[in-house]
């Protein structure tokens, strides 16, 4: 009986070791993953960061300039003002 037992022992003991070896592959594995993933990520926002980059800057150079913006909304501001005005004229005039 004590033999049965010792062996029985010496299995588990076994099956554990080849288990915790396996563990530690995986994790390995797992742990490689993880690295390369993140790698990935990192170079994705560089590249999404250079393209935001370089359409900010092709969009200011298609676009009409911050000026001509400004100026343009002054106008329809002058003109929308103007109308509000003439229809409180109107109303209590």
């Amino acid at each position: 009986m004590p033999e049965d037992d010792r062996r029985e022992t010496d299995m588990a003991v076994a099956v554990m070791k080849e288990q915790m070896e396996q563990n530690k592959v995986d994790h390995k594995r797992i742990e490689k993953n993880f690295t390369d993933g993140q790698t990935r990520i990192e170079s994705g926002i560089k590249k999404l960061t250079k393209n935001i980059d370089d359409f900010t800057e092709s969009a200011d150079e298609r676009y009409a300039s911050k000026t001509v913006e400004k100026i343009v909304y002054g106008f329809v501001g002058i003109v929308l003002v103007s109308f509000v005005g003439g229809l409180i004229a109107l109303v209590w005039g």
